[in-house]
C-alpha cells in the first residue's frame, strides 16, 4: 500500500510539473493595452495605424478620420488584417469596446505584438464631439 501511495505522489508531481511547463511555454508574447481618446490622439499622431472594426453600415454612418476599415464580423477578418505589420503597434476600436476586446485577443493569438484597444469606441469619440469622417 505504501508503494502505491508513493507512486501516486510521484505521478501527481510529474503531472503538476508538466502542466506548469505547458502553461508557461504557451504564454502569448504580445500585449494589449486599453487606451482612452487622449491616448488615441497621441498615438495616432505617431503614425500608428488605426483600424475601425465595426460593420460596413456602422462605418458608413461615421468614423474616426483617416482610419482603415476591417469588419471584425467578416469571415476574412484575420486575412484582411495581414495588410498590417504584426511586429508594429496597431490601434483598434469598435462602437463601445466589446468587439475590439475580442478582436485584440484574436489578433494577439495570431501573432500581433502590440494592440491598443480604444475601449470607449466610436460612441465615446462622437460623444466628445471629436472630428468625424464620413
Amino acid at each position: 500500500m505504501l508503494f502505491m501511495v508513493c507512486l501516486f505522489k510521484e505521478v501527481m508531481y510529474k503531472s503538476i510539473y508538466l502542466t506548469v511547463f505547458v502553461l508557461l511555454s504557451c504564454q502569448q508574447v504580445g500585449e494589449i493595452e486599453i487606451i482612452d481618446s487622449s491616448q488615441l490622439k497621441k498615438l495616432k499622431s505617431k503614425d500608428i495605424p488605426v483600424v475601425d472594426i465595426r460593420t460596413q453600415k456602422e462605418y458608413n454612418s461615421g468614423h474616426i478620420p483617416e482610419v482603415l476599415h476591417i469588419d471584425f464580423m467578416s469571415w476574412a477578418f484575420m486575412e484582411e488584417m495581414e495588410v498590417l505589420d504584426k511586429n508594429k503597434p496597431v490601434i483598434i476600436y469598435c462602437a463601445v469596446g466589446g468587439r475590439s476586446g475580442l478582436a485584440a485577443k484574436r489578433m494577439l493569438a495570431n501573432g500581433f505584438k502590440k494592440i491598443y484597444d480604444y475601449s470607449g469606441g466610436f460612441n465615446d469619440w462622437k460623444n466628445r464631439e471629436e472630428e468625424i469622417g464620413k
